[in-house]
């Protein structure tokens, strides 16, 4: 099957669901795609959170048409159901009712439980969704593994102390640290060398960074 019968297949499942247990299906039509989701700040700034979800209610039309995005890094066919079954009560809702009161309602009926803003698939929830899946099949789409860059290795501005302009950077491993430094010499004019910025206040190490940068752009 694929990956767009599967989806639409799934929201028929989603409509049966919901009307048996008492929500109210508006007439609306839905388009569904599987992409990369935009990543956002968590609550109160504790950190990033992902977005695995998301319906957008201009997308085709504001009275009739919903777009649906699930994330394309999820390829648990039971959570794909549970952020399309959230997706969707979204889709019938009004557009002020955001995470409100009613639309709560809606998901605990269905089997969500958690936050309304980030629901999750309860037991009930479960073992309809692995019927679910018995008939369609498996979820025809593989997870997409996004992996965020680490920090690198800092590297220090290090300068040569005999005045001939050089500017150049180096690890840690290389020149040391500030209270046990290593013997580091300029590799252009072979005089010593220092880290630019140790043993000086904030305000110093500006001022220097200021002069070096200057000298650099001459």
């Amino acid at each position: 099957m694929a990956l767009s019968e599967w989806l639409k297949a799934a929201e028929e499942a989603c409509i049966d669901r919901a009307r048996e247990h008492g929500v109210k299906v508006a007439h609306v039509r839905t388009q569904f795609c599987v992409g990369p989701m935009a990543r956002k700040r968590g609550e109160r700034g504790t950190g990033e959170v992902k977005t695995i979800g998301l319906c957008e209610y201009g997308a085709l039309s504001l009275k009739t048409g919903r777009q649906v995005t699930i994330s394309d890094t999820i390829g648990d066919p039971v959570e794909v159901l549970a952020v399309m079954m959230h997706e969707l009560i979204h889709a019938w809702m009004p557009v002020d009712e955001g995470h409100g009161a009613n639309f709560a309602k809606a998901c605990y009926a269905v089997g969500l439980e958690g936050k309304p803003t980030s629901t999750r698939p309860g037991k009930a929830f479960k073992e309809w969704a692995k019927g679910v899946i018995a008939e369609l099949g498996d979820y025809p789409h593989r997870a997409v593994n996004v992996r965020r860059p680490g920090q690198g290795t800092y590297m220090h501005k290090v300068v040569c102390a005999s005045g001939c302009g050089c500017i150049t950077r180096s690890s840690s491993k290389w020149v040391g640290t500030e209270e046990e430094p290593r013997d580091i010499f300029c590799m252009a004019c072979g005089g010593k060398a220092q880290v630019a910025d140790w043993g000086m206040s904030n305000g110093e190490r500006r001022l220097v960074n200021a002069a070096l940068n200057a000298q650099a752009r001459k």
